[in-house]
């Protein structure tokens, strides 16, 4: 009897030069088998470069937001990118306040609503930005539709006001998605190294 074969995606918020898809790739089985979705809004054609040996990623130069707008975008100058953030205060790094880029950003939940697949992994790392975009998951639903949610968050790389409203945000969030099915991986650092840990049996699910 032939297999079904089930639609799987990976999604890659803040995809820099496209580390988190070569660990999927060197970690995950069969990850030519899924569709993979990239975000970067900087260094988006280097990412593109780096990933289209694989045939499966698709790249997005936007910044995941919660409207389709243009955000100011504070680049670390020490780090060709990794670091940079959508919010004033970040501490770490080398981060070039007085000069911001203008990039693109588009509704994440109006873009994912479209999205019709058997299985979604979602990987974040975007430098802040998580405290806007993790409220708006909830907001509009997506974690009933996520599997597995990978996120490093940065609330201790802020001045002490915004490091409280941070950890405030995640906290309530944790709370909040015990409702639903996502299995939840919070990072203080060292994303960039991630294994993901995928619940998805290849031999088992198609």
């Amino acid at each position: 009897m032939e297999t079904q074969s089930h639609k799987k995606l990976f999604i890659d918020l803040g995809g820099h030069l496209g580390q988190s898809i070569e660990r999927f790739y060197w970690t995950v089985p069969y990850a030519s088998s899924w569709d993979i979705v990239s975000f970067e809004p900087l260094t988006y054609i280097q990412l593109l470069n780096n990933t289209e040996k694989y045939g499966n990623v698709s790249v997005v130069p936007k910044a995941a937001w919660i409207e389709n707008t243009e955000l100011q975008f504070y680049v670390d100058e020490q780090t060709k990118g990794i670091g940079s953030t959508v919010l004033k205060g970040k501490l770490s790094g080398k981060i070039d306040y007085q000069h911001p880029v203008k990039i693109k950003a588009i509704d994440f939940a109006e873009w994912f609503q479209t999205k019709n697949y058997d299985y979604i992994v979602v990987k974040m790392n975007i430098e802040g930005a998580e405290y806007i975009l993790l409220p708006y998951f909830i907001k509009e639903d997506l974690l009933s539709r996520i599997d597995e949610l990978y996120v490093e968050t940065h609330w201790n790389k802020f001045d002490l006001p915004d490091r409280v409203a941070f950890k405030q945000v995640e906290d309530v969030f944790i709370k909040k998605a015990r409702k639903f099915k996502t299995k939840l991986y919070f990072y203080r650092d060292g994303i960039l190294f991630f294994q993901c840990r995928i619940n998805y049996k290849e031999n088992e699910n198609g």
